[in-house]
């Protein structure tokens, strides 16, 4: 209930920083089109980085029941951080 008094489309609207939104493969937690909707919605640049295997936790599962049966589970990947370092990268370099 306190989730839904917020307006969460006009906090997202008042961010102008670079935005960096990580979608796991497997989330089912926040849908992909909820995702994307944030991107849209960010004053700033904004970047999607799709992570495969991953779900909502960043917990990397074979498939969305695996995640589903074990959440918070599910073993660490790489990709979040080379995605998130990737993407930092680039936001350094063009603001230099």
């Amino acid at each position: 209930r306190e989730l839904d008094a917020v307006d969460c489309e006009a906090a997202w609207r008042g961010v102008t920083a670079p935005t960096l939104v990580l979608r796991g493969e497997h989330d089912w937690v926040v849908r992909e089109d909820d995702q994307a909707r944030i991107a849209e919605l960010c004053g700033g640049p904004t970047t999607i980085v799709d992570l495969p295997d991953l779900d909502h936790l960043f917990g990397k599962h074979a498939d969305r029941e695996a995640s589903l049966r074990d959440y918070g589970a599910g073993t660490s990947d790489r990709a979040i951080v080379d995605g998130t370092v990737d993407w930092v990268t680039r936001m350094l370099r063009a603001h230099t």
